[in-house]
């Protein structure tokens, strides 16, 4: 398993930290990743998807529908390894 996620927050929080000297507690956490279960568990990459329907009601007429779900990447989005599992 690649450390990219890792080095890319610490690279971001010294950026931070270095261009507003007077700040306290810099903390960068980049989003956009979900812990899967495995085997093994393991953190990965997830683009969130916003789903919108039209659907037919049982009674005639329709109804708006929204789902929410996450496609989760199979390799790492910055270096190309592929996540363990």
């Amino acid at each position: 398993m690649c450390e990219c996620r890792n080095d890319f927050e610490a690279r971001a929080k010294d950026k931070y930290a270095a261009d507003n000297p007077t700040a306290t507690d810099v903390c960068a956490d980049l989003n956009g990743y979900v812990y899967t279960f495995g085997p093994p568990p393991v953190w990965r990459a997830a683009l969130p998807l916003s789903v919108r329907m039209t659907i037919p009601k049982a009674k005639g007429g329709t109804r708006q529908v929204k789902k929410h779900a996450n496609a989760i990447a199979t390799y790492c989005p910055f270096c190309g390894v592929k996540y363990d599992g």
